[in-house]
């Protein structure tokens, strides 16, 4: 029985096989030559009826049904590193570059502070590429690659991004009230360590945090699709509603906080 392939109908099978026997190596459990050949037979049979030279495509049917070759071998035998070396070498490209994402980040513990930062940064933008190119949903195996350096930059972002106002706000006031030529610098409760210092500092800052989050929430309301891609895939169901919610939380607490301060200062 002689199959004449195309030339990438040939290249196609030569990658199956090499990836089945790459498998079968890290098995002592099966003769990796054999089942490859076996394979090769069944393949040709598939395709003997076919006009020649048989298509990619003619290759690509058959393969899709004998699957892909980490289901065609039972791994449950090798070991969790020579999993992950196959995956690395010939596994789906949404699975190496996840491997690769927690390898480089992994890595970049162990080196100097502008080495994790670029490990952080280079696991990241692997992890998105993983993103970009996987199934929806990921699986959970998956998650737990991508997910570390997602989580550390996102976090990142949404500290910085989100208490900036009420950081710079708060500790500007600080300043203010503690000079000798503030108006509240000699009363008892705006002193140094005075509770209205501190209603002062968390009122300011806490306006400032609600006026920015109000501007973050109707840009996010306007913009869905651009939140949903920046924060993938944590914000993929993102529509706004709850973060208008806290915005609304924290305009009460703020108001709440400002007429405490501002019943201290009249009361002194």
């Amino acid at each position: 029985m002689t199959v004449e392939y195309s030339d990438s109908a040939k290249t196609r099978v030569k990658e199956y096989l090499l990836a089945v026997r790459d498998r079968l190596k890290a098995s002592e459990s099966v003769d990796a030559q054999e089942v490859v050949n076996d394979l090769r037979e069944h393949i040709e049979r598939e395709l003997s009826g076919l006009s020649q030279p048989v298509s990619e495509a003619d290759v690509n049917a058959v393969l899709d049904r004998l699957g892909p070759p980490e289901q065609v071998v039972d791994e449950g035998d090798m070991s969790w590193w020579r999993k992950m070396i196959l995956r690395l070498r010939r596994g789906p490209e949404d699975w190496r570059l996840a491997y690769l994402s927690l390898g480089v980040l992994i890595a970049g513990v162990f080196l100097a502070r502008a080495g994790i930062l670029l490990g952080i940064i280079a696991s990241f933008l692997l992890s998105r590429a993983a993103l970009a190119v996987g199934r929806e949903p990921d699986p959970p195996a998956k998650r737990w690659l991508i997910y570390p350096s997602l989580i550390i930059v996102y976090s990142l972002i949404a500290f910085i991004g989100l208490l900036w106002p009420a950081l710079a706000v708060g500790g500007c006031i600080g300043d203010t009230i503690g000079r000798r030529g503030s108006a509240l610098y000699k009363s008892p409760l705006f002193d140094s360590d005075g509770l209205g210092t501190v209603l002062v500092i968390l009122g300011g800052g806490g306006m400032a945090l609600a006026v920015w989050w109000a501007i973050l929430w109707r840009l996010g309301r306007r913009y869905p699709l651009l939140v949903q891609v920046l924060f993938r895939p944590f914000a993929d169901r993102w529509t706004g509603r709850l973060f208008g919610k806290v915005v609304l939380g924290v305009w009460a607490i703020t108001i709440v906080l400002i007429a405490i301060t501002v019943l201290l200062w009249i009361s002194t």
